[in-house]
């Protein structure tokens, strides 16, 4: 299965900037997916058994180039940012239904775990993974500033308020 994930770098951060500000459009898209693919590399094979980083893989149509910087359309960077929150979304709502057709008392579904062995664990841990940030195959997002892959209002609106400063790198993902 290939899932696309958006990973979130800081390009421009202070004295711990990837590339300086004066530095070209092509050093800036290099560095981006470099830190990102980077940051991401020891998440092998918990998160991706396979994956392209030097284009946007399956995705590549839809992205011609896989590295997005905020500052050349703001509206079209924060758009990605919103649907990898609506994907997230969507994969809390998933799993959280998956939980709730058994029950939605968690001591309910404790008892019947060690009682039944019918209660939806698996949907049960995806579920808190996805709200805890912990980056895995389905969360389709990392922000490699805040060390975490929980997308939040507050992250697209950091960006917002930086618009000079991040990048957006897409990666094809096998898993």
């Amino acid at each position: 299965m290939h899932i696309l994930n958006r990973v979130l770098v800081r390009i421009y951060n202070g004295c711990n900037c990837l590339c300086d500000e004066i530095c070209s459009r092509d050093e800036a898209i290099r560095a981006a997916r470099s830190w990102a693919e980077t940051e991401t590399e020891d998440y092998y094979p918990r998160v991706f058994d396979w994956r392209e980083t030097d284009t946007a893989g399956g995705w590549k149509d839809q992205y011609p180039e896989n590295v997005l910087l905020s500052k050349e359309n703001i509206n079209v960077f924060v758009g990605e940012l919103e649907a990898a929150l609506e994907d997230q979304l969507n994969e809390v709502n998933y799993h959280l239904d998956e939980v709730c057709k058994v029950s939605s008392d968690i001591k309910e579904l404790v008892d019947l775990e060690y009682n039944n062995h019918s209660a939806p664990v698996w949907h049960l841990l995806q579920l808190s993974e996805l709200m805890n940030g912990t980056y895995t195959c389905d969360s389709g997002f990392y922000d490699t500033d805040s060390y975490t892959a929980r997308i939040t209002r507050e992250t697209i609106n950091s960006v917002k308020e930086s618009p000079d400063d991040w990048a957006l790198v897409m990666f094809d993902y096998h898993y």
